[in-house]
């Protein structure tokens, strides 16, 4: 069966074409937060810091093993990099009033990459700034 919202759900225990289903659909209200990415000082070129966001959207799937929520998670598609020792990004899309998960990526070295996850929660007309050091 696909999740998607987008496709067609087959439900293989209805054998009957006159049954209606619904299934409870989640959009959350967008907000920004911004996010300080501080100390990143690359020796290597493959070297980066990096932050993106994961927040609630989507089908109802009862308790999502990642986030505090019983939705679906999305993801806007954006990845924020640092591009100098200190920078700040004012533009990291949430979730509002819910909890979102940033997640930061850093590769030092060349070596491996260090992923962390924070679950933070959004409040309505958040200004909130977050930061992360290298």
């Amino acid at each position: 069966m696909n999740n998607s919202p987008f496709y067609d759900i087959t439900i293989s225990s209805i054998n009957r074409r006159d049954t209606t289903g619904t299934m409870d659909f989640y959009n959350p209200k967008k907000a920004y937060i911004t996010v300080n990415l501080k100390g990143f000082n690359p020796e290597v070129e493959e070297d980066y810091f990096r932050v993106s966001s994961l927040y609630p959207s989507g089908l109802k799937i009862g308790q999502n093993e990642f986030l505090n929520s019983e939705y679906q998670l999305a993801y806007d598609g954006n990845r924020s990099y640092a591009t100098l020792t200190d920078t700040k990004i004012d533009s990291i899309l949430v979730a509002e009033s819910d909890y979102n998960l940033i997640s930061i990526s850093k590769r030092k070295n060349g070596g491996e990459v260090e992923d962390e996850y924070h679950e933070v929660y959004v409040p309505k007309h958040s200004k909130l700034e977050l930061t992360y050091n290298y």
